[in-house]
């Protein structure tokens, strides 16, 4: 027990304060209790719990190690049963709220989790400011506690209000990254940006390093912010889903958009639009002008630009600029590509020559490797009976149809990680419907 200096704030804190010898053996009997529940010994912990209740009636951390039992065995009605009882005791208890959070999260009652949620930042606000006077590291219990709480409700603000509150707090690597996020959705990328940054130099975490990166892009004004999930999955989670979570796959996939391997950056760029990035148009438009990225990234945003009805003029730039000498074999499919396309769009278009700049894209594409081209050739050629008689001409149609039978499924492009010029280079996507396939949404101890 430390030091009564702190003033008791509940009958707990006045029954260990003025009862020394019993508070030893009720602490003793709770740390028992806590070493059983980690190990998952629910019994044991339970029955060491009860002991020291029996102690001491008012005892604060048994009674949340309980309810924390009953959450971990499904049985929220009798979670909040102990919680109310808790609640009674110290109406401010930071961890019962927290706890409280978890299970109307279970129960679906928003107005509950919010209600709680913001209980237990205000009265872990208070613990931290004031102190424990019975245990000295119960505010760094509590802060595990209601963190886990904040990121359930999603509450951007109180995680901003946390981080904030707590300046001197050696805040791991995921919890960085997670306050990150906070800072990001509440429009404070500057913060968000060194706050990532602190996170990859603190334990070199891949998330941060991709969300760091994200940010730069931001503060470049190349794509607008879009709202963060908290789903981070680490260690051998990662292994589980292609996604460790949605903000996080696009996160990982406009940084290697900015990637100086041509292909890479383009099947990125490809598979992102499948994806519904937020602000579409405005990250192509900034794409399609950027002279940092690769001419073939460039095109393909052109591309994409004119099939979603934006002023052509773009694309037409590109062209008129653009030697076709110059370009690298990863360029010219996307290149031959607008080619088609744009002559396509034109008035009284030449159909023949339509065709043979989409059959110059077809085989360019399959020498290169670069199967989800056939999937931008498809868009075109099924656009209007006459294109696809001209490309069966060509004989195009005949070599997709073999190539999607022949084709190999794709590897995703890696998502975490160190530098995206580091990446492995992935297969395509073009075996995906083209709506493409979203990455599932998330929302992102013991007492």
């Amino acid at each position: 027990m430390v030091s009564p200096s702190v003033p008791p704030r509940n009958p707990y804190h006045e029954f260990m304060l003025s009862q020394p010898d019993k508070g030893r053996k009720v602490l003793s009997t709770i740390s028992q209790g806590r070493s059983f529940l980690e190990s998952g010994r629910h019994d044991e912990a339970r029955r060491a719990l009860l002991q020291a209740l029996s102690l001491c009636p008012h005892a604060i951390p048994a009674l949340n190690n309980l309810a924390y039992i009953a959450l971990r065995e499904g049985d929220n009605a009798r979670a909040l049963n102990i919680i109310d009882e808790v609640l009674q005791i110290d109406p401010d208890e930071p961890i019962a709220h927290a706890l409280a959070t978890h299970c109307w999260f279970e129960l679906e009652s928003d107005p509950m989790v919010r209600f709680h949620c913001e209980a237990a930042l205000s009265g872990y606000i208070q613990l931290a400011r004031l102190g424990d006077p019975v245990e000295a590291d119960y505010p760094d219990r509590a802060f595990l506690f209601v963190f886990q709480a904040l990121l359930i409700a999603e509450d951007d603000a109180g995680i901003v209000k946390l981080y904030e509150a707590t300046p001197d707090r050696d805040w791991s690597p995921v919890e960085l990254t997670w306050a990150g996020i906070a800072h990001y959705n509440r429009g404070r990328i500057n913060e968000a940006h060194l706050i990532w940054r602190r996170a990859v130099r603190t334990g070199k975490f891949g998330p941060a390093r991709t969300y760091a990166k994200l940010a730069q892009h931001v503060l470049s004004n190349e794509v607008l912010p879009f709202t963060l999930d908290y789903d981070i999955m680490v260690g051998e989670d990662e292994d589980l889903s292609p996604f460790p979570s949605s903000s996080l796959a696009l996160a990982s996939l406009v940084n290697h958009v900015f990637t100086k391997r041509t292909r890479l950056a383009q099947e990125a760029l490809a598979y992102l639009l499948q994806n519904d990035l937020p602000s579409q148009e405005y990250f192509l438009v900034r794409l399609a002008q950027n002279p940092r990225v690769t001419a073939g990234v460039r095109i393909l945003a052109a591309l994409h630009l004119l099939w979603i009805g934006y002023n052509v003029e773009i694309g037409e730039r590109i062209l008129r600029n653009v030697d076709e000498d110059q370009l690298g074999p990863s360029d010219k499919p996307v290149y031959y590509l607008l080619r088609a396309a744009y002559l396509y769009y034109e008035e009284g278009a030449d159909m023949h020559l339509v065709s043979q700049y989409a059959d110059q894209a077809y085989h360019a594409a399959m020498r290169q490797g670069m199967h989800w081209v056939t999937e931008y050739l498809d868009e075109l050629m099924d656009s209007e009976e006459r294109v696809q008689t001209a490309m069966r001409d060509l004989d195009v149609s005949a070599g997709l149809d073999e190539w999607e039978e022949e084709s190999p499924p794709f590897s995703l492009i890696p998502l975490v990680g160190d530098e995206a010029d580091d990446a492995t280079e992935p297969n395509s996507p073009a075996q995906k419907d083209r709506k493409g396939r979203k990455p599932p949404k998330g929302r992102g101890h013991n007492s």
